[in-house]
């Protein structure tokens, strides 16, 4: 009996010093998420005013957004995720991984050219495939519904820059807490945007700001402006139908606004604006008829992104957030893993 007290008492000792190890692996890992975030928007701020062409900024951010990556304790769930998503092998996704990142470090280099985007530079630098459905975005707005490429924020500038009036659904960053230990980033990448939204009398509205969103949801839809979100964000807890993406199920937190664009009987349309990581921009649109299924025309709204991702896998941020819709049912012998990934993407 008092052996298999003594060897009790060894495991809570062993099990108490495993939970401190725990807790200072973390705190490792959110201080190395720290750092390589403000790191890089430190180094990124220098050059964007450093007399250098511009695709050499660009080249100095790809190589800044692989080298400081806040991702890097997820390497191994992002090679996963490719392999399994697109079918590529262990080669082919540490290229998409490195793509990935790349456009990530030009995402923080953009936050710093925000007030340069107008009609010029969109012109400039932006490929449109399908310049008949801008125009109509112009001429009736309507709901648009975008997705998560890092570069998201950069579509409703250039909306806004032609002319096109409305506001852009988001996150308030200052309850993020990915946001809070680069506040001033924070502060200018939101004011450039709103600052931008206003020349055509758009602005930014938060998600938190339920009041006013939906009031002036409803006033941009009466009058022909444009409502502007992406909806992509994978939310386990969602009460929404889950759809499919890339085999897996995902579910949204936007019913509320589809059901004021359904109501409201506008046209709604997909896009997706990526960098080709030469030096411009993707931009692929798609109008569809106003809302009447909803799970239907969303399931048509992934379908939209699955489409482009064959080719350019990196045009989606949402692959950090992609473990979370992993099958459990694919690891039947390592439940361990599932583990990994809820703590990883939590």
């Amino acid at each position: 009996m008092k052996k298999i007290i003594e060897w009790n008492i060894a495991l809570n000792i062993l099990r108490k010093i495993k939970r401190k190890l725990n807790l200072v692996k973390k705190f490792y890992e959110d201080l190395i998420w720290v750092l390589c975030r403000r790191l890089r928007f430190k180094i990124v701020s220098i050059v964007a005013i450093l007399p250098l062409d511009y695709s050499v900024q660009n080249s100095i951010a790809h190589q800044l957004g692989r080298i400081l990556t806040p991702f890097r304790r997820l390497h191994p769930l992002l090679l996963s995720s490719f392999q399994t998503a697109l079918g590529v092998n262990l080669a082919e996704a540490k290229i998409i991984l490195n793509q990935w990142e790349a456009s990530k470090g030009l995402s923080t280099l953009n936050i710093f050219r925000y007030s340069q985007i107008d009609k010029e530079w969109s012109k400039r630098y932006v490929e449109i495939d399908d310049t008949s459905v801008l125009e109509q975005i112009a001429k009736e707005g309507g709901l648009v519904l975008s997705y998560h490429t890092f570069h998201q924020d950069i579509l409703p500038i250039i909306l806004s820059s032609i002319g096109i009036r409305l506001i852009a659904v988001g996150a308030n960053p200052v309850k993020n807490l990915h946001y809070r230990h680069v506040t001033r980033y924070k502060h200018l990448r939101v004011n450039a945007i709103d600052e931008k939204l206003k020349l055509s009398e758009g602005n930014l509205i938060y998600t938190d700001d339920k009041r006013n969103l939906i009031k002036s949801a409803k006033k941009a839809f009466a009058n022909r402006n444009v409502v502007f979100l992406a909806c992509d964000t994978h939310h386990i807890d969602s009460k929404f139908l889950p759809l499919n993406l890339l085999g897996l199920p995902i579910r949204i937190n936007a019913g509320g606004m589809l059901r004021l664009a359904k109501k409201a009987k506008v046209p709604v349309y997909f896009s997706l604006l990526y960098p080709n990581l030469t030096g411009g921009y993707n931009l692929h649109l798609k109008a569809i008829a106003p809302l009447t299924n909803i799970e239907q025309d969303m399931q048509g709204y992934f379908n939209f992104l699955e489409t482009h991702l064959k080719n350019v896998p990196w045009a989606w941020e949402g692959w950090w957030w992609y473990p979370s819709m992993l099958d459990w049912a694919l690891f039947p012998a390592h439940p361990t893993i599932k583990i990994d990934m809820i703590r990883l993407c939590a």
